[in-house]
């Protein structure tokens, strides 16, 4: 009986180790057709495409013409493309309305909107959208040509990126304009002593007065100078008093006396000025039998500039004249310059320079 019981009990451990064989058997059939059947899928869904050629081409104009052919050598049709050249803006490529179809090119052209410089490349950015929801990118780059052959299209590493641009020039430094007031202020310039030419109203008066028995009408000019670091100076007028201004005579050629606000113009000549130059100024006046005297002088600060330029001083004079019948029975005809405050506003106005 025991030994019964052990057949049978061997008789079906040996019917369950079959039936385990045949369902992992039967489970691994199962899972090979998935795989098999999955690697089908993604086999079959290729998306690549090829790029043919690309061209940039510059004419003798200036004008640059891009054109590229696009290849699909996937097994799904491409429904969209788009192109990027350099830093323009990406261009979409019109396909067909089934999209283009596996074993199809597709060729475009267009007129970049930036500049290219023959013998310089450029990156190419190309992306496809294909049937099915797939994508694809791919970049490389084409060499400007200033005729008509066709460029080589390397490849480009993933990790690659554009050169940087070129710094940019500098641009030249802007002329300054500024008006100068005539002041009472003395100083040292450049090794020379005279009064300061200020760019704000003093709030100062000062005057220069003269008095001239053989004297008629006064005449006013001024004589420019420029002023280097040593005490050298150059001459920009002629040697003579430029910007001359005067009270005068009436029409019957009678005096005219009072108080009166003269202006006169000058333009001088465009001057290279290195940063510690300044430029001196001498005031000169005159009247019927005496020739041109040096009233006073002034300066301006070193102006750190590069050049002094050609635009048209006008110069405000505040003057007065008149005439009386002296102790010694002669008649005495005087004349003021006057500077320094708002009523007696004589300055210089459009003085202009280039900053260094």
């Amino acid at each position: 009986m025991y030994q019964h019981f052990r057949r049978s009990i061997f008789g079906i451990s040996h019917l369950y180790s079959v039936l385990i064989t045949i369902v992992i058997v039967l489970v691994a059939s199962i899972l090979t057709a998935f795989v098999l059947i999955d690697s089908n899928k993604v086999l079959g869904a290729s998306e690549q495409f090829n790029i043919q050629s690309a061209n940039l081409i510059k004419d003798t104009n200036g004008n640059a013409v891009f054109s590229i052919t696009i290849k699909n050598i996937g097994s799904n049709s491409i429904n969209s493309l788009t192109v990027q050249l350099s830093k323009e803006q990406p261009i979409a490529i019109s396909v067909p309305i089934n999209g283009l179809e596996p074993g199809k090119s597709i060729s475009a052209n267009f007129s970049p909107e930036n500049t290219f410089i023959s013998g310089q490349s450029y990156l190419i950015r190309i992306t496809a959208a294909f049937n099915g929801g797939g994508s694809a990118v791919q970049s490389t780059s084409v060499v400007c040509q200033g005729s008509g052959a066709i460029s080589p299209i390397p490849t480009i590493s993933p990790s690659a990126s554009p050169s940087p641009d070129p710094a940019p020039t500098p641009s030249p430094a802007t002329p300054q304009s500024q008006t100068l007031y005539f002041s009472s202020t003395q100083t040292t310039i450049n090794t020379k002593t005279a009064k300061t030419l200020l760019t704000d109203q003093p709030n100062q008066q000062g005057s220069a007065n003269y008095d001239h028995s053989n004297g008629w009408a006064y005449y006013w000019g001024i004589r420019v100078f420029k002023l280097t670091a040593d005490g050298s100076e150059t001459e920009l007028t002629a040697g003579s008093p430029v910007a001359i201004a005067t009270i005068g005579t009436d029409s019957k050629g009678d005096l005219i006396g009072g108080n009166y606000l003269k202006t006169a113009t000058w333009t001088p000549p465009q001057t290279p000025l290195e940063p510690t130059d300044a430029i001196l100024i001498r005031v000169y006046y005159q009247c019927s039998g005496i020739t041109w005297r040096q009233a006073d002088q002034w300066g301006t600060s070193q102006l750190g500039a590069t050049s002094l330029e050609g635009q048209t001083w006008t110069v405000s004079y505040y003057l007065s004249q008149n005439w009386y019948y002296g102790y010694d029975y002669t008649y005495h005809y005087t004349g003021r310059f006057y500077w320094g405050t708002q009523t007696y506003d004589s300055h210089i106005s459009n003085f202009t320079y280039v900053p260094a």
